[in-house]
């Protein structure tokens, strides 16, 4: 029997102790006054704990993915460790670490945004994150020696968040404060503007003029060439021939004997 005052045998046969009960990994009888009693050489595990040895939490707490799902709906929850599907793909302490899956900070992008800041994406959605954050400083955010994920919101302001293990639960460290550049002058910004629209300005009317040029220029060429068939179409036959210009026939007579000279009739068309 043990000198330990704390360890009692009972039982009207002397066959019950509080000291025989299941000892957990840390040695603790039943784990220890917190999670259980040992009664009659058995484990009676109190509110919250189950098992032989009452080490094992009801709660799934511990198993809950950045989702928000039991081991991301990868796996299942076994006294608080999350037991992954070997057929899938997924693994980690969550079940969500996965090489060929969408990486682990765009995952979780949206919401940090939401959670952290408050733009992004709607409220309703933001309130459907489950994700836990802690806000901190840029200069804590690496954990490990990993860098941190950086991103740039709507406004071109930088963000950053990483990831860390509190106890058996995975919190997300955010920068405080988003690194935003330095605003432009509004005078400049006009200036800016006003000088863009003029050069848009020129440009179109640079090519309108080009555009312009070059049909005028083709629709010449094409009135020259009908202007020169014009003056170069004759008839001709064995007694006379003709060339109109402008609308006027200049008729030449020739079928007369050679002593006789051909003449010019001209005649004006209507």
């Amino acid at each position: 029997m043990s000198n330990n005052p704390l360890e009692k045998i009972t039982g009207k046969f002397c066959n019950c102790d509080n000291f025989s009960g299941r000892r957990d990994s840390a040695d603790l009888i039943c784990g220890g006054p917190s999670k259980g009693t040992c009664v009659c050489g058995q484990c009676e595990c109190k509110p919250g704990y189950s098992g032989p040895d009452c080490s094992c939490p009801t709660s799934i707490e511990n198993c809950l993915a950045s989702t928000g799902k039991e081991c991301n709906d990868a796996g299942h929850c076994e006294c608080g460790v999350c037991m992954c599907n070997a057929t899938l793909v997924y693994d980690g302490p969550n079940c969500e670490d996965c090489d060929t899956c969408p990486a682990k900070c765009d995952r979780n992008r949206d919401c940090v945004q939401c959670l952290a800041y408050g733009t992004g994406i709607s409220e309703e959605k933001c309130q459907e994150c489950p994700q836990r954050i802690i806000l901190v400083e840029e200069e804590e955010l690496i954990v490990n020696g990993t860098d941190p994920c950086t991103y740039k919101d709507e406004l071109g302001c930088l963000f950053s968040f990483n990831f860390v293990m509190n106890g058996t639960m995975e919190v997300i460290l955010v920068q405080k404060i988003t690194s935003c550049p330095e605003g432009i002058d509004a005078l400049w910004l006009a200036i800016g503007i006003i000088i863009g629209i003029l050069l848009v300005g020129l440009a179109l009317l640079l090519a309108w003029k080009i555009a312009t040029y070059i049909y005028d220029k083709r629709e010449y060429a094409k009135f020259l060439k009908e202007l020169e068939n014009a003056r170069t179409d004759a008839v001709r036959n064995d007694y006379f021939f003709y060339l109109v210009v402008n609308n006027v026939y200049l008729f030449i007579i020739y079928g007369f004997p050679l002593k006789t000279r051909p003449f010019l009739c001209r005649v004006t068309t209507t």
